[in-house]
């Protein structure tokens, strides 16, 4: 019959096919990885695997064939119908379609409403249509979606998996760091005001996340290297007080692990490193679940899907990110099949900082996956955020 399409991330490619290899030997397993792959067809393929890379670049190659079924794993990479791969997959010719995600709802309905268009074209409510139901309540919204969407929890997969023990570890700048960063933050309060009323958004994400590194390390926005950084200090402790146990560190800023690397070297903690330029993944995961090295440093983004990283039984989330959905797949690499030590998760919140405004809007959209409420723009929130103090923003949000 005809072949089956996988579309994944790149750095689960290589998972789809050894799987398949394991329990269809029977199978031919095609895994394209390149351009000059796909020029060369899909003849003889039961099972075609890419990436949505790929499947963006090479459109019309992937919208010829008359497929059997198309399964997109980690769907919410196309959450969005603007966006061409999306367009593309919902263009395509095929049987049935399968959307597979931890993540189905992040920011708002709409994101739920895209993923399911492409496992059930033509059967939902038109995007506005499914977007008003946020005023009718959840019951409407479950009793839609309910006969598309199979949910099992992680409790319902793995009975037996130890618990996740998670905590928010509070970090107090040293007095030169805060002294710089409230400079930093009175002219951020200034930008952002004018750029509100403009509505200049990459402008405004560009502030914040200027003052998001500057609550990490001043070094990241050009500050004295004299002054040393108080998240960085209490990292290192956490790990010297807990020798015999492996730990993932993630940050989304690479510049910030590199300065990590270099004071956890330094105390004499060895460790590994993965961004999104590492290319032998495979061969860096085995390093340090199989080797001595004590911290395995993680760009939030490269290390959020596609690892099973179950050597670790410590986690530390050095900055939070707009996305706590993000930050738990992520978390997830280490608590899932497998471990058999609980995990014990510490979020780093420098006080009195932006990240305190970040950890508060994270609570907001924990709130929305749990009961579908209206979500708003998390840039916009927490710029107008940036301009109120913290009794009013709590106020506000709760």
């Amino acid at each position: 019959s005809n072949p089956v399409l996988v579309v994944a991330p790149t750095s689960v490619i290589n998972v789809w096919e050894s799987q398949a290899q394991r329990f269809y030997p029977e199978m031919e397993v095609q895994a394209l990885r390149s351009g000059t792959e796909i020029e060369e067809g899909f003849n003889g393929a039961d099972l075609v695997v890419t990436s949505y890379g790929l499947l963006r670049r090479h459109a019309e190659a992937f919208l010829e064939p008359q497929w059997q079924g198309v399964i997109c794993d980690e769907a919410q990479l196309v959450k969005n119908p603007r966006t061409q791969a999306w367009r593309v997959l919902a263009d395509m010719r095929r049987e049935w379609t399968i959307c597979a995600t931890g993540t189905p709802l992040e920011n708002s309905l709409a994101d739920l409403h895209a993923i399911l268009s492409l496992a059930q074209p033509g059967t939902l409510l038109s995007r506005e249509q499914f977007a008003a139901l946020q005023l009718r309540g959840l019951s409407q919204v479950r009793s839609l979606v309910a006969p598309y969407m199979l949910r099992r929890t992680k409790a319902e997969v793995a009975p037996d998996l130890p618990p996740k023990i998670e905590q928010v570890l509070r970090v107090d700048l040293e007095p030169g760091h805060s002294v710089a960063y409230r400079e930093l933050e009175a002219q951020a309060r200034r930008q952002v005001s004018g750029m509100l009323q403009s509505g200049d958004r990459m402008s405004i994400l560009a502030a914040l996340t200027a003052l998001r590194r500057a609550s990490l390390d001043l070094r990241l926005v050009g500050g004295r290297a004299g002054i040393t950084s108080a998240k960085t200090n209490a990292l290192v402790e956490q790990l010297q007080a807990i020798p015999g146990h492996k730990a993932l560190v993630f940050s989304q800023f690479t510049s910030y692990l590199k300065l990590i690397k270099e004071a956890l070297e330094e105390a004499g903690i060895k460790t590994v490193y993965l961004d999104g330029s590492t290319r032998r993944r495979d061969q860096v995961v085995k390093e340090f679940s199989e080797g001595d090295a004590q911290a395995f440093l993680i760009s939030l983004r490269a290390g959020g899907t596609g690892l099973t990283l179950t050597a670790a039984d410590y986690v530390f989330v050095m900055d939070p990110w707009w996305n706590p959905a993000v930050e738990e797949q992520a978390i997830d690499r280490a608590h899932r099949i497998g471990q058999e030590r609980p995990v014990n998760v510490y979020r780093l919140v420098a006080t009195g900082t932006i990240e305190e405004k970040v950890s508060q809007l994270q609570q907001c959209k924990r709130d929305l996956f749990s009961s579908v409420v209206p979500a708003s723009s998390s840039i916009t929130d927490l710029a107008n955020a940036l301009l109120l103090d913290s009794e009013q923003l709590v106020s506000s949000i709760s």
